[in-house]
């Protein structure tokens, strides 16, 4: 048990330091790239601590389902209608085991999540695997689905929507998604030079959001610099205090998505 707790508190330990490095980045870069929303060093210290409590809840409540795909989608009588979550292919597809466990407490049970993980060596491949999914659960259900992403994942819907012969969601939510690129790319995950600032990948992208669409972001989300790179479509909504993987951890943050995803539910 002493090696277990050693190990964890080393783990953290390292974390800890690799998001002060990469807030510290952020605190540099960010006043240069987006003048808009100048942040106060407490707020740097309340994402510090978002991230930890996040990831720790990833270590203590994921860790059996790290390495594990989840159940692919099946024909289902579940109610509303079909969600499907994409994780940033940075982290486990387990970063999203609590959204989806909130949006099902709230009668919302036809929910999936795709497993990034084995698809993450181009944008186009996680794209391809995304909009397969959707083509699944849609038709299963017989109603157009509500797509939300965290950080690439959101890149990968929007990917899904373009190359559809049909329409495929009834409302976009993206969560800390690099729309317009990032100067800090994630550690992991897409490549570096597809997520940069005017990268092919992402000039191939549709700009106009065709579909109903939210965008959800932080303005010390140490991923996307700048941060108003996360703003896209109809709604953007910016979340303070918080860091990349705060963002789906947050109260707040996931309270207003879950009120983006009633919201897109009552207007379809």
């Amino acid at each position: 048990m002493g090696w277990i707790l050693l190990a964890l508190t080393l783990t953290l330990a390292l974390a800890i330091t690799v998001w002060a490095r990469g807030f510290l980045h952020h605190a540099i870069r960010q006043p240069r790239n987006d003048k808009t929303a100048p942040q106060p060093p407490r707020a740097y210290l309340d994402a510090l601590t978002t991230e930890a409590t996040a990831t720790l809840s990833i270590l203590i409540n994921r860790i059996p389902t790290w390495y594990q795909p989840p159940p692919e989608p099946i024909p289902t009588r579940t109610q509303g209608p079909p969600i499907l979550l994409v994780p940033d292919p940075a982290l486990p597809w387990a970063s999203l085991a609590d959204l989806s466990r909130i949006l099902q407490e709230h009668e919302l049970t036809n929910v999936h999540i795709l497993d990034a993980k084995p698809h993450k060596t181009s944008l186009e491949t996680l794209g391809h695997h995304a909009q397969e999914t959707l083509e699944t659960i849609t038709k299963d259900a017989g109603s157009l689905a509500i797509g939300i992403g965290h950080g690439s994942g959101g890149l990968a819907l929007r990917w899904a929507h373009d190359h559809a012969s049909n329409p495929l969601m009834a409302h976009l939510i993206t969560v800390g998604t690099p729309h317009q690129g990032t100067h800090q790319p994630p550690y992991r995950g897409l490549p570096s030079n597809e997520i940069e600032p005017h990268s092919t990948a992402l000039e191939a992208l549709d700009p106009t959001p065709l579909v109903p669409s939210t965008s959800i972001f932080s303005h010390l989300d140490d991923r996307v610099i700048p941060a108003s790179s996360a703003r896209w479509g109809d709604q953007a909504i910016a979340i303070p205090g918080v860091g990349h993987r705060g963002l789906l951890w947050s109260t707040r943050s996931t309270r207003i998505i879950l009120a983006a995803t009633l919201a897109a539910i009552a207007e379809g």
